[in-house]
């Protein structure tokens, strides 16, 4: 199968991408369509072995429509449909000034008197030139697909508004309407002037993206610094970014350190220092210093074009209200016009009016026209979406911006997404005869060897206390189990029970959790245990979810100790500890079967089955390296508040 962008023109309404998709629907080698109207474009997937794209093409076209290789504009369409509403405007009001005039006592020279219809019927023929595509649309495409749109609603009505008046301005001499006309055609097209300026308004989040992508780059080659643009950088490439452009890709930073401006991924103002080995986004804005830059990810593997491309898909989705909306509004227009015609025929038996039965006709058509109904939820999706992506949440999809808010229960993983998944020392133990001090000391001569998280947070607790890094005579890691060495001749150990166990110690002192044992000398010298940082922001997130009436759950692979220990921070009665990746999936199916409506909420990756199973799946990036592919709903910042801004949207 074959996934394609067709850029489509001339949709007036709702009712013009219904009529395109249901028709293309019917072809055969289409498997799938969805038609946007407020993007003016077709997402369509097809088999290329049944059919080729030209000749969905000239099927698109032979409904009326054009198909285009690039978008018009917004803001060109947005003055072309201005220009046709002051154009009609101008011959409108003394279209206006010559059929109501009299109403109102306003004076009127004798020649106007005696031409009114033949002046009224001149002023409305550029009117309906303008309004053309009504015509179009409403009645060619009523013979073609033999489907019915907003558009035959309107051009009905104009249509026999105008027959009639001219038959009486020619044949008859009666009653014209020519004002029904005329200016009908001026106020839809104002309706629908104010309607693009608002999807306009709604497209400001991509706009906003697309100002991000950077055109050219600083490449050093040959050591040479040399200009190229956007698309010659490949993986690999060094460049160079100066204080004030911004990063043209996504890579490492090999050389310098600057303050960054990264809040178009974080939404933090404040700005984030950069030095050797950080990792930097494209996108963001160098403040002051220099950077040599190494690229990681260029075009569109960048998160950058990730988000972009996330942001267009979802916009061009539909929720289930819409589809809605859609299967009413396709089948209103016929119904309408039945109406219209059993209202034009029980008018005209009762009074004998024919000019009367005709307003009565053309009021019921153009009244009924459910303009909003095809507009405003789309229009609501495109919003809320845009606001999601301005504050830091990405909705992949139409769906869970309509369902999150019915959500029942919450399912919380907690390392990385409820705690800041960085262990920090809790408490020291130091066995008698040792002091507090030197446990953290020899410790730290084997942990600064090591990237283990439990190594990294002893590294960073000894440069806090200014330890002196000495080299150990000898050292090894033993993956998973602890780490081994040699200082000043004396033997150290330090790593979990199972460890020293196979290294021939007893460990009498045993304790619940992350815990790490020492020993110096052959002897047990003391304890560390570990702890897992609480984010600022869980407590208040879990009390607000709490206040909506959402049941709240923590999964976690952690111990009991541990898990309880947060649990009990956060308030949280629902625990299950040791859980394995399918324990967790099984959790959120029972949770389903039972008629709950679950959100599961992760770090995006090592939780991506339980993301998957649940009714809405929100995953946490750090910004880095947002899972893109795992949930409904991802959160750029890690900011756990933002659940609740994805709820309110």
């Amino acid at each position: 199968m074959k996934k394609e962008k067709i850029l489509i023109e001339g949709m007036h309404c709702s009712s013009c991408a219904l009529l395109i998709e249901g028709n293309l629907k019917k072809i055969d080698g289409i498997s799938s369509c969805s038609v946007n109207f407020l993007e003016k474009s077709a997402f369509i997937e097809y088999n290329p072995e049944i059919l080729n794209l030209g000749e969905i093409v000239k099927k698109i076209e032979s409904y009326g429509y054009k198909v285009s290789k690039t978008s018009l504009s917004e803001e060109i369409y947005i003055k072309k449909l201005k220009n046709k509403f002051i154009f009609s405007l101008i011959f409108s009001i003394p279209l206006l000034y010559l059929s109501m005039g009299h109403h109102f006592g306003l004076p009127m020279p004798e020649i106007f008197h005696k031409y009114n219809s033949f002046i009224q019927f001149l002023l409305t023929l550029p009117i309906l030139f303008i309004g053309i595509d009504f015509f179009k649309n409403g009645i060619l495409n009523l013979f073609k697909t033999k489907s019915a749109t907003m558009d035959t609603l309107i051009s009905l009505g104009v249509s026999s508004a105008f027959l009639f008046s001219f038959y009486n301005t020619f044949f008859q001499k009666g009653d014209v309407y020519y004002e029904i006309s005329g200016v009908l055609i001026t106020i839809i097209l104002l309706g629908r002037y104010i309607e693009e300026i608002a999807k306009g308004k709604t497209s400001e989040a991509i706009k906003k993206l697309m100002q991000l992508k950077v055109d050219k780059a600083r490449l050093i080659k040959e050591g040479m610094e040399i200009e190229v643009s956007y698309e010659e950088i490949k993986e690999g490439d060094i460049l160079i970014v100066k204080p004030g452009e911004r990063i043209p890709i996504d890579g490492e930073v090999i050389e310098g350190s600057s303050f960054l401006d990264e809040s178009m991924v974080t939404g933090e103002s404040l700005p984030v220092e950069k030095f050797k080995g950080e990792r930097v986004i494209g996108g963001t804005i160098n403040l002051n210093g220099i950077l040599k830059i190494r690229a990681e990810r260029v075009g569109k593997d960048t998160i950058f074009f990730q988000i972009l491309k996330l942001l267009e898909g979802a916009q061009g989705q539909k929720p289930p209200i819409q589809r809605i909306a859609d299967k009413v509004a396709s089948i209103f227009v016929p119904v309408v016009l039945i109406f219209s015609a059993l209202a034009f025929i029980f008018w005209f038996f009762k009074t004998g009016n024919f000019g009367f039965s005709l307003k009565i006709f053309v009021s019921v058509l153009i009244i009924s026209c459910p303009c909003a109904l095809g507009l405003a939820t789309p229009i609501a999706v495109k919003v809320g979406m845009g606001r999601g992506a301005r504050e830091g949440v990405l909705f992949k999809n139409a769906t869970s911006l309509q369902y999150l808010k019915d959500v029942e229960v919450f399912i919380f993983d907690k390392t990385g997404t409820l705690t800041e998944g960085k262990l920090e020392i809790s408490k020291v133990f130091p066995a008698e005869g040792y002091k507090e001090e030197e446990v953290l000391f020899f410790s730290f001569l084997l942990s600064k060897n090591s990237s283990h998280p439990y190594s990294e947070a002893i590294s960073k607790e000894g440069k806090k206390r200014g330890f002196e890094p000495f080299i150990l005579e000898e050292f090894e890691e033993v993956p998973g189990k602890g780490l081994k060495g040699l200082y000043e001749g004396k033997g150290l150990f330090l790593g979990n029970e199972n460890f020293l166990k196979e290294n021939g110690f007893e460990i009498n002192f045993l304790k619940e959790g992350a815990v790490l044992y020492l020993i110096f000398e052959n002897k047990f010298a003391g304890a560390i245990a570990f702890k897992d940082k609480l984010k600022k922001e869980a407590k208040e997130v879990i009390k607000s979810l709490k206040k909506m009436g959402k049941e709240i759950y923590i999964l976690t692979g952690d111990n009991e100790k541990t898990a309880r220990e947060v649990a009990s921070e956060l308030e949280i009665e629902n625990i299950f500890f040791r859980v394995l990746p399918e324990d967790k999936l099984k959790i959120v199916k029972n949770l389903r079967e039972k008629g709950k409506k679950v959100c599961f909420v992760g770090d995006g990756i090592n939780d991506a089955p339980s993301l998957e199973a649940s009714n809405i799946g929100i995953a946490l990036g750090s910004g880095k390296d947002i899972a893109l592919e795992a949930g409904d709903i991802i959160l750029v910042k890690n900011d756990l508040r933002d659940i609740l801004k994805a709820i309110k949207i």
